[in-house]
C-alpha cells in the first residue's frame, strides 16, 4: 500500500508551529529575536509545502516583518547602548578625567548646558579632586545601593564608586536621558550633577555644580535593606 501525503489527499493537518513562531518572533523588540523569525518562516513554508500544514501567510508575514523590523531594533539597541547604557555604566568618568587633564570643553560636554563652567571653574573643581584623592582612575556603579529610577523620561539618580589613585569614594550622579519641553520630548544624554565623597563623616563632599551637594536628597536605599524587605 502506497502512503499518500496528507496535502495530496486534500486534507490539512493543522497549522505549522514554525509559521506561528515566525510571526510571534517578528514582533520582538530585540534584533536577536526578530532575526530568528526569518529562518523560522522558511521552516514554516517548508512545513506547509511538505506536510500540508496551514500557515503559509503567517510564515511569509513573519519573514517580511523580520526583514523590516530587525534593522530598526538593531539600530535601537545600538543607540541605547551608546547613548544610555554606557554613559550610565561609567558615569561622568570621561568628562571628569578630561577636566583633570585641563580640557574644560570635554568636561562641560558631559553635563547639561546650564551646568557648563568656565575653564577656571573646571580647573578649580579638578584641583580639589586631585588634592583629596589624586587622579581619577575609574568609575563603577555602586551595587550596594539602589537607584530609584523608574523611567527614561525622568531624571535617573545613579550610585557610583569613584576610584582615585589614593582612595575609592562613594558618590552619585543624575543622568538625563530625555527632557520634556513645551515643544515635545528631546534627547539629552547628559548628567545634571555629580557628587563625590558622600558618607565620609564630617568631610563635605565635592560636587559639580558646586550647589548640587547642598540640595537635600533622601539617601539611596542599600541592596541589603531591599533584600530584607523582600524576606517573609
Amino acid at each position: 500500500m502506497i502512503d499518500v501525503p496528507t496535502h495530496v489527499a486534500g486534507r490539512r493537518t493543522g497549522i505549522s508551529p514554525w509559521a506561528i513562531l515566525s510571526l510571534l518572533f517578528s514582533f520582538g523588540v530585540c534584533p536577536f529575536v526578530t532575526i530568528l523569525a526569518l529562518p523560522l518562516g522558511v521552516l514554516g513554508l517548508r512545513d506547509v509545502r511538505r506536510n500540508g500544514k496551514r500557515g503559509r501567510r503567517a510564515a511569509w508575514l513573519g519573514i517580511i516583518i523580520s526583514l523590516l523590523v530587525t534593522p530598526l531594533t538593531g539600530w535601537a539597541m545600538a543607540w541605547y547602548n551608546t547613548s544610555v547604557r554606557q554613559p550610565m555604566l561609567h558615569g561622568p568618568r570621561d568628562g571628569i578625567m578630561a577636566g583633570m587633564q585641563g580640557d574644560a570643553s570635554a568636561f562641560n560636554a558631559a553635563f547639561l548646558p546650564s551646568d557648563e563652567g568656565t575653564p577656571e571653574e573646571v580647573a578649580e573643581f579638578a584641583a580639589l579632586l586631585r588634592s583629596r584623592w589624586g587622579m581619577l582612575q575609574a568609575v563603577e556603579i555602586d551595587t550596594s545601593r539602589v537607584s530609584p529610577a523608574n523611567s527614561l523620561f525622568e531624571p535617573i539618580r545613579v550610585p557610583y564608586v569613584f576610584r582615585f589613585e589614593a582612595d575609592s569614594v562613594a558618590g552619585e550622579a543624575e543622568f538625563i536621558v530625555f527632557e520634556r519641553t513645551d515643544s515635545g520630548t528631546r534627547l539629552v544624554g547628559r548628567f545634571a550633577w555629580v557628587i563625590l565623597g558622600t558618607g565620609q563623616g564630617d568631610v563635605s563632599p565635592v560636587s559639580w555644580p558646586a550647589g548640587a551637594s547642598l540640595v537635600g536628597r533622601p539617601p539611596l536605599d542599600s541592596t541589603e535593606e531591599e533584600e530584607s524587605e523582600m524576606e517573609p
